[in-house]
């Protein structure tokens, strides 16, 4: 059986799978990889397993070697001449009167192919750039256009949360995000607070959308009456990423509580309802 191993060559990149063969790999090492663009050196981050052929990846090619101190030595000094050659081309889209913004310079390992990612507000002519750069550099020059969540991707920033944007660390494809995702959460409704870095909804909309489709069903809604451990109310909020529902007392002060069937669901079994709660009422403050 292959032993197989998945590699990233970027941050947020998909995962490509190479045969590892019998080298000693580890999450986290650095590999050299012949890939269709050339050669290219990634980071190992899922470690080499046996699979059965019948599953293993179609075409699947093996690492050419571990990258070694050397390697790493030719990458660092890759990533200084792609500085260089990000401001050369900038020169260069000057001179020729574009009307773009280069944003990053990637190349191959080996150096023989270059990608230029920029973005513009509709199409560029840039063939003259094109023969100008692939003239200079000597090498096989790719220019992308990209769209805003791309842009955000290759740039990258912060988010809101004061972590790296997940487009640019670890997510590898784009899931759609509604506004219907928003109002379904409660979130307020205003653009400048849903987008993210690249104007467009934010990605982390997305990440607790099932949960609440899953939990809201099971509390009670919005304005109801209930009976809790401290006496009627009526239901004033829900807290869905506790799997909680406020309740303002008829004899003043909040409760919070959590649903009995919410309770049950979560621990996977069938039993007499349980509920737990948190009393906010004036009374127990003064106690």
């Amino acid at each position: 059986m292959p032993v197989v191993t998945g590699v990233s060559f970027e941050a947020g990149s998909k995962l490509r799978y190479f045969e590892a063969g019998k080298m000693s790999l580890s999450v986290g090492d650095m590999v050299i990889a012949q890939t269709e663009r050339g050669l290219e050196m990634g980071r190992v981050v899922d470690p080499p397993k046996e699979v059965a052929a019948a599953v293993a990846p179609a075409g699947l090619k093996p690492l050419m070697r571990k990258a070694t101190q050397d390697d790493l030595r030719r990458a660092r000094e890759g990533r200084q001449k792609d500085g260089d050659a990000f401001l050369r081309a900038v020169e260069k889209i000057e001179e020729h009167g574009l009307d773009m913004k280069l944003l990053a310079v990637r190349s191959t390992f080996d150096r023989k192919r270059m990608t230029f990612f920029f973005c513009a507000e509709g199409r560029v002519d840039f063939r003259g750039l094109l023969r100008d750069l692939s003239s200079h550099f000597k090498a096989r020059i790719d220019l992308r256009q990209l769209g805003p969540r791309d842009v955000a991707r290759v740039v990258g920033a912060y988010g809101r949360c004061g972590l790296g944007l997940c487009c640019a660390t670890w997510m590898t494809s784009f899931q759609p995000v509604t506004m219907k995702m928003a109002k379904e959460q409660g979130l307020a409704l205003i653009p400048e607070k849903l987008a993210g870095a690249c104007g467009r909804l934010r990605c982390c909309i997305r990440y607790e959308h099932d949960w609440y489709k899953d939990v809201k069903p099971m509390l009670p809604k919005i304005g109801s009456q209930v009976e809790t451990e401290q006496g009627a109310g009526k239901v004033v909020e829900h807290r869905v990423p506790e799997g909680t529902f406020v309740v303002a007392l008829e004899g003043g002060g909040q409760v919070e509580v959590s649903s009995p069937e919410l309770c049950c669901w979560l621990a996977g079994e069938q039993g007499p309802p349980c509920q737990r709660s948190r009393d906010h009422s004036e009374e127990a403050k003064q106690d």
